[in-house]
């Protein structure tokens, strides 16, 4: 049996099933023993399966058990198989525990187990072969999965293996107990066993709102890793669920197209590794091991042609409101005339090469309502003219498209006057999603007006697999590109893999969910470049990060700058993806207003200059909104705060793209700095808690090119005298120097011989970033952790 898109009929025998099924996983290696418990341990990691019913004993890192006890009700089998009948109805749950028939056989030849689970009281056709086995080339242990379905029931999805650990490893709940988890181009969630909410649960679609196919927890001690090496964008589920000093866990689940009694594999494996003594860097180092041997990792920034030259060269994107409730507010004067010389100023305080602008309120019926968005406000004309004047001077124009979604009726908002085009929905509904019972899916904000999301108004959503759809979204991108915009951004089509399942019997794919949704969508993205062709500058964007779209879009829309707060309550973004693919592709620091407390309140400045940093030591491209950033704003207030902020780190965009754009991220030094103190608010706007954190956020970057390895350090602190000192002792075997600190125009206020063990930095007059750059890097795998 072999996963796919394509159903797979079943016309063996159960017993000739069987036979497959273990010759296909053990090739003949296998050997019976007793029921008793056996463990998989490798030099980093290690299990422990209940040989009698193939539940996990034990998981972590060598000589530790990160895993909830077994006997706790939460401690989860092996598999939990959902089952649907007919497709996205009718669900039942079914575990591996349940079986009659559960046969544990261990490998001869290398460490490895596999369990036959056969003969479910309600679902006898069904038979599950899960296997685990140590790698001995990279100390992890893999598991697999094959299901056997001879059965009137459709596999919807398979949480596999199941993992759930206790909510304390055993050092107390403290703030070295981190959860990695794959939101948010990778988050940070310390004290998992003791989340602000008590429960927390949160889905995370791969590919889609879930950017990476890993997990990790660890604490001062040692961690464990878990991911899915999957090259070829199968559908997953990653949950993250947490419940105060009981559990934690991300559920890792394999999901399927809804076909009834077909055979499937997972066509990759997942792997448990364990690492000690290291941070969220270490398993990240791991899983680039596996994602840099992909094919979106096939061509390097510096080689790729498709991506317009502005963009990687000392670019920042501003965005601007242009509407009100009535439409067009006149911002830019009648017919943007006033654009170029109001954006030019940004560039020249900004001391950048470009800047990009990006109207929210050009689409014709206000913010973020497709899918009728021409003739754009004011006009196509006045566009067209504008995006010319700005490219005169260096400037771009980028619009952000909504992606697949169809507002379909809205209310007066500020977003835009009211609209109904429900007199379309006849013409078009081949091309939206369908529910089981074959209706059109509507997301419906318009009479539900507490949903909080009343822009939504009812929408539609069209199905990635359909031709016609595809057809739809590549004229809309073909008419924006004839109005001058150098960026097209899908936005809202959060990692490429459509938000919603769509059961539709006429699109030609699977029922639910499968490859179809990412498949459907580079479609898309390779037939809008053909449709408007290389005389054309056009870089084509995406709402948050993702991995198989690295090759095909120019940048994205991405929040890895949350400093508190995001995507839940008490997590922040580690840059995890910045970490992994930063060398491949450029990623916009998404208007810097996420993960600074409660969301649609504004933080202190001190927070918003903190989130400012976080994107620069990440090597994002700075994009905030213009109206947080005023060339004239009034000295003392919030805007003057952070403006002066801004304007001093910019300019290192333009002096240090060999690091900020083009560099491998690597593990920066240690650096000691005063403490800043703020608060922010959770909840609710009167619910307000102190937050600290050092004054400056390093970053750091290797170029190849020169071996060098350049260390960002932007300071988040207003005070008039900051010193830092940055520890480069560890550097020494990996680097002869010389040693250069810059200030963020790249003048050189310091240098030493060789590397010294310490560089002392004194910031004067508020904030400010610093460039420290090390020469003489022997190569790149001496900055990176070891696994």
């Amino acid at each position: 049996p072999t996963r796919a898109d394509s159903t797979i009929t079943i016309n063996t025998t159960m017993a000739a099933l069987l036979a497959v099924l273990v010759a296909a996983v053990a090739a003949g290696c296998l050997s019976r023993v007793g029921a008793a418990a056996v463990m998989l341990q490798t030099q980093a990691a290690s299990v422990e399966f209940d040989g009698a019913t193939g539940h996990l004993l034990a998981a972590g890192p060598l000589g530790r058990n990160f895993l909830l006890n077994s006997t706790d009700p939460a401690s989860p089998s092996l598999v939990l198989l959902t089952l649907t009948r007919p497709a996205g109805l009718n669900a039942m749950v079914v575990s591996s525990s349940d079986f009659g028939s559960i046969v544990m056989e261990r490998f001869t030849l290398i460490q490895g187990v596999s369990f036959l689970f056969r003969g479910h009281p309600r679902v006898p056709g069904l038979v599950l072969n899960a296997t685990a086995w140590c790698n001995v080339t990279d100390q992890g242990i893999y598991f697999d999965l094959a299901i056997g379905n001879n059965s009137t029931w459709s596999v919807q999805q398979a949480q596999y293996p199941g993992v759930v650990m206790r909510a304390d490893l055993g050092h107390g709940i403290n703030d070295h107990d981190i959860l990695i988890f794959p939101a948010a181009g990778g988050a940070l969630l310390p004290q998992p066993g003791n989340n602000p909410m008590g429960t927390l649960v949160r889905k995370y679609h791969y590919p889609g709102s879930a950017n990476l196919q890993f997990w990790g927890r660890y604490d001062q001690e040692s961690g464990i890793y878990l991911g899915t090496h999957d090259a070829s964008a199968c559908p997953k589920n990653f949950t993250l669920e947490s419940h105060r000093n009981h559990r934690v866990a991300v559920h890792t689940a394999h999901v399927f197209p809804e076909t009834l009694g077909v055979a499937l594999k997972l066509g990759y494996q997942v792997v448990l590794w364990g690492f000690r003594n290291g941070t969220w860097r270490t398993p990240a180092t791991f899983y680039k091991q596996f994602a840099s041997r992909q094919a979106w990792c096939q061509t390097k920034l510096r080689d790729r042609k498709d991506i317009p030259a502005f963009l990687l060269n000392g670019t920042m994107t501003l965005v601007f409101g242009i509407n009100n409730d009535t439409g067009y507010n006149n911002f830019f004067g009648p017919n943007l005339t006033n654009a170029p010389a109001i954006i030019n100023e940004y560039k020249t305080r900004a001391k950048v090469n470009h800047v990009v602008l990006i109207p929210y309120g050009w689409e014709n019926r206000g913010v973020w309502a497709g899918i009728f968005y021409f003739p754009a406000r004011p006009s196509n004309e006045a566009w067209q003219q504008a995006s010319a004047a700005l490219r005169q001077t260096g400037n771009r124009v980028a619009f952000l498209v909504s992606g697949y979604w169809w507002v379909v009726k809205r209310r007066q908002t500020s977003n835009g006057p009211a609209f109904d085009d429900s007199d379309k929905l006849a013409a078009r509904t081949d091309q939206l999603i369908r529910t089981p019972n074959g209706s059109v899916f509507f997301d419906d904000c318009y009479n539900d007006i507490t949903s909080g999301q009343v822009w939504r108004g009812l929408s539609a959503e069209l199905c990635h697999g359909s031709k016609n759809a595809s057809a739809t979204v590549v004229d809309i991108f073909a008419q924006a590109s004839e109005l001058g915009a150098s960026l097209i951004s899908f936005d809202q089509e959060i990692g490429g893999g459509q938000q919603n399942p769509c059961y539709s019997l006429q699109h030609g794919h699977p029922p639910g969910r499968g490859r179809y949704t990412w498949q459907g969508f580079r479609d898309t993205l390779i037939a809008i470049r053909q449709r408007v062709g290389p005389n054309r500058e056009l870089g084509l964007l995406m709402e948050q990060v993702a991995e198989h779209p690295i090759p095909h879009v120019a940048t994205f829309w991405s929040r890895q700058f949350a400093v508190i707060e995001y995507p839940v309550p008490g997590a922040s973004s580690a840059a995890i993806f910045s970490f992994l693919y930063h060398e491949y592709i450029p990623q916009i620091a998404a208007a810097l207003v996420q993960g600074q407390g409660l969301p649609g309140s504004r933080p202190s400045y001190l927070l918003r200059v903190r989130a400012l940093c976080q994107a620069f030591a990440a090597g994002l491209l700075p994009g905030p909104f213009a109206s947080d950033i005023l060339p004239h704003a009034t000295p003392g207030s919030w805007q003057y705060n952070v403006t002066r902020a801004f304007f001093s780190y910019t300019p290192a965009t333009t002096h240090f793209q060999q690091f900020l754009v083009f560099g491998v991220a690597v593990p920066p030094p240690a650096v000691v700095a005063p403490v800043v103190h703020t608060t922010f608010a959770r909840f609710n706007k009167n619910n307000t808690l102190p937050i600290s954190f050092p004054a400056v956020v390093p970053g750091a970057f290797y170029d190849a090119d020169t071996s060098s390895l350049g260390i960002i350090l932007p300071n988040n602190s207003d005070n008039n005298q900051v010193v830092v000192n940055v520890t480069l002792r560890g550097l020494q075997t990996a680097a002869s120097g010389p040693t250069t600190l810059f200030n963020a125009n790249g003048e050189v206020e310091q240098t030493h011989p060789g590397v010294p063990d310490t560089v002392t930095i004194l910031y004067q007059n508020g904030y400010g970033l610093r460039v420290l750059q090390v020469d003489g890097v022997s190569s790149l795998e001496d900055l990176l952790p070891a696994v």
